[in-house]
């Protein structure tokens, strides 16, 4: 699954798309995935972010059930993604 979505986003216009590939492991914070995700975008206005003008972003977000559920059984760096 992993190599057909690479491939997918390798075949993108690079000069239309941007891809951030994100993988998660138990050792995964919500603010590693805010970082990861803070470096890919600009600010465009006071309170709106986004990738460059005439680009697109694509997330692919590997692994995703893998990050430790902590004390309130939840895991932070899927609940900073929903």
């Amino acid at each position: 699954k992993t190599t057909i979505v690479r491939d997918f986003i390798m075949n993108q216009s690079p000069d239309r798309t941007l891809s951030l590939t994100i993988n998660f492991s138990s050792r995964t914070s919500a603010r590693d995935v805010q970082a990861a995700i803070e470096d890919s975008i600009e600010k465009r206005t006071k309170d709106t972010f986004g990738p460059p003008a005439g680009k697109r972003l694509l997330i692919f977000v590997d692994d995703l059930n893998m990050p430790r559920v902590d004390t309130y059984g939840t895991q932070q760096p899927i609940a900073l993604l929903k």
